[in-house]
């Protein structure tokens, strides 16, 4: 739809009809997201509050720094060489250069299983361990 100011186009998430220079921009090309600036900023704002919840830890700001903080401290350890990456996924055992450590409760920062990409997000999907 043509307007006198562009072309309008539709918010997925909140219907209003935006121009289309309120949607942002996918990375480097022209195509244009789905949501308009606004929506979009509240998307990314609740995925960057957003943990792995467990059962131990609460939810909330306070966990993400518990999260931020766990993450930090075995970062920490990796680069000094006390902690090393296993060469294979601890779950199905497939060698791979890419693991992620996976913290079961980040209440235990240095508590991790070290898993490959589809493992970890198989982890992630079924109910929890």
């Amino acid at each position: 739809m043509s307007h006198a100011f562009g072309v309008l186009k539709t918010c997925r998430t909140c219907g209003v009809k935006k121009l289309q220079a309120d949607f942002p921009k996918y990375g480097y090309g022209s195509a244009r997201r789905r949501d308009c600036l606004l929506c979009w900023s509240r998307i990314a704002a609740a995925r960057r509050f957003a943990i792995h919840r467990t059962d131990k830890s609460p939810s909330g700001p306070e966990s993400v720094a518990v999260a931020e903080r766990a993450l930090r401290l075995l970062r920490r350890e990796i680069v000094s060489g006390r902690i090393a990456k296993p060469p294979a996924c601890q779950d199905c055992e497939k060698q791979t250069p890419i693991l992620d450590a996976h913290h079961p409760d980040y209440s235990e920062p240095l508590s991790i299983i070290w898993l490959c990409r589809r493992c970890h997000r198989l982890w992630h999907r079924s109910p929890k361990k």
